[in-house]
């Protein structure tokens, strides 16, 4: 895994400085953001995409093997494949971007209840509050909803599979209170410690360590604040959901030493992150969630369904480089020019390194999936927000093999003078299975997208409106002073953030989960 992060470092060091950028001095930091793709703003300006050229490739995508998640590429919502589809001022809207939800304008809306609400939302149990608003939960794993609770659309949607042991009732004892009332299913381990059972997925990293486990992961909750709106969002898959964070991370305003952390804080993400399916290939609109809490006091909930890229379309992750994009359905999704989106290895940019001759060894690395996440408001009514993440899957299950996605695994099997060669992935594989041809989503794949990394870009935040509660769109991208059907209720801290990551020792958060945990695509 060592060297796997250290290639990934060396891919971003490796990148042009985006256009229009200042030069900076050649510190740890300033390589790592050269990629282009983790900017900082000026003036409230996004830069142009680094995106490649190339005729675009056209084909369809279908439904995968196996019950792989598909969605309609017309933005209505189908199966996923595994079930269910504060007083202030007057109203002030920031825009900064269309919304593709379908809510209505936040400037003709009611005032909703309390925090954290959508109008007309159960406001759910009384007692003790989340620092999110919601009503606070039993600990998860430990028993179901009660039998008045309102289930949102997200909770109860995971079957088990021929390869899990744990039961759907097991499952469904990992809930929480979203702010709005309802329960939503929440991290849990990959195998259930009460009862030894496996779930086959992960959902990254056990927030419960994190000095943020106050702040609830409800995953779902903006889709359905969509649903609840009359929206058409997009379902997404329960086994995407992945969380990262860290504790004590040190933060240092530009201009400073590197070795000078002006602020130190906690963060955690999670996002919804697909590596499996043909799902995110054509769909672009991806719950995240981020919590920030520095030690002076500063502090952001952040969620969003963040538009990673273009609806209809994804770009090839090509080697050293953002690759040609390739066309799957419609777009026009009124996002403008983006400088974040998502990569997807493809056959042409990897055969050389993957299929090698005899005396050859095969580089996994050219494999990888990159999500670019950046998200920027700039307004002198509310003030700042900006932040950033790139995140690499290594492993994913699939891959773009021109027409279609195609499954990585199925790679170790190809014979003749070029192919697969190594002693890690495919030869312990080939020689524990000798006589039965591994699936993709058999727990014997060693292409699970289990071992990821992330890049922790800066988060920037200056509330010039003195006001804690913020409501935006479903995308983060439209902000009000008052709530609105389908907004989302936004904290955001009154004392600033303005935190570039630390790049010492390494710029690389990474997250490797063991592989006798019986986790399995789809993951």
């Amino acid at each position: 895994m060592e060297d796997r992060l250290r290639a990934h470092y060396a891919f971003l060091k490796e990148q042009p400085p985006a256009a229009g950028r200042r030069p900076r001095r050649a510190t740890p930091r300033a390589l790592a953001l050269a990629a282009g793709l983790l900017v900082v703003v000026a003036g409230g300006a996004y830069l142009a995409s680094q995106s490649g050229g190339g005729t675009p490739l056209r084909a369809d995508v279908g439904a995968a093997d196996g019950g792989a998640d598909g969605d309609a590429f017309d933005g209505a919502p189908v199966d996923d494949g595994d079930g269910g589809t504060d007083d202030g001022p007057p109203t002030s809207v920031v825009e900064v971007g269309p919304s593709e939800t379908s809510v209505p304008d936040p400037a003709e809306a009611e005032s909703g209840p309390g925090v954290g609400a959508s109008p007309g939302a159960d406001p759910g149990p009384s007692g003790p509050r989340n620092a999110d608003g919601s009503p606070v939960s039993p600990p998860p794993g430990t028993e179901l909803p009660p039998p008045d609770a309102v289930l949102s659309q997200a909770y109860g949607i995971w079957e088990p599979g021929p390869h899990d042991t744990c039961s759907k009732e097991i499952h469904d004892r990992y809930w929480v209170y979203g702010p709005d009332g309802k329960v939503y299913p929440t991290y849990h381990p990959p195998i259930d410690p009460a009862t030894g059972c496996t779930f086959g997925h992960e959902h990254g990293r056990d927030p419960a360590g994190s000095d943020l486990a106050d702040i609830p992961f409800p995953f779902g909750y903006v889709n359905e604040q969509v649903i609840a709106a009359g929206g058409s969002p997009r379902p997404e898959s329960h086994v995407g959901h992945k969380i990262e964070w860290y504790d004590d991370g040190g933060y240092y305003e530009d201009g400073s030493s590197v070795d000078d952390h002006d602020q130190i804080c906690d963060v955690a993400y999670k996002v919804h992150l697909d590596s499996h399916s043909d799902a995110a290939l054509a769909n672009n609109e991806h719950e995240v969630f981020l919590h920030a809490r520095c030690e002076n006091g500063a502090e952001l909930i952040y969620r969003a369904l963040h538009r990673f890229g273009h609806r209809g379309e994804f770009a090839l992750h090509c080697d050293q480089g953002r690759g040609p994009t390739v066309v799957v359905g419609p777009g026009d999704d009124g996002a403008g020019d983006r400088i974040d989106g998502r990569e997807v290895a493809a056959a042409p940019c990897f055969e050389d390194r993957v299929l090698v001759p005899e005396g050859g060894r095969t580089d996994w690395f050219p494999l990888d999936e990159r999500w670019t996440l950046y998200q920027s408001v700039d307004s002198p009514d509310f003030g700042r927000f900006f932040v950033q993440l790139q995140l690499f899957v290594d492993l994913p299950a699939r891959y773009w093999d021109g027409e279609a996605i195609a499954y990585t695994v199925d790679l170790c099997y190809l014979t003749g003078d070029r192919r697969v060669r190594d002693d890690e992935l495919c030869g312990p594989m080939l020689a524990a299975n000798p006589d039965t041809r591994i699936a993709w989503d058999h727990p014997a794949s060693p292409f699970d997208g289990t071992a990821r990394s992330v890049f922790m870009g800066d988060i920037r935040l200056d509330n010039l409106a003195g006001r804690t509660d913020w409501h935006t769109d479903a995308n983060g991208e439209i902000w009000s002073r008052e709530p609105f059907p389908g907004s989302i209720r936004q904290h955001v801290g009154t004392t600033p953030i303005n935190a570039a990551a630390s790049y010492r020792p390494d710029p690389i958060r990474s997250f490797t989960i063991a592989d006798d945990l019986g986790i399995h695509p789809p993951n």
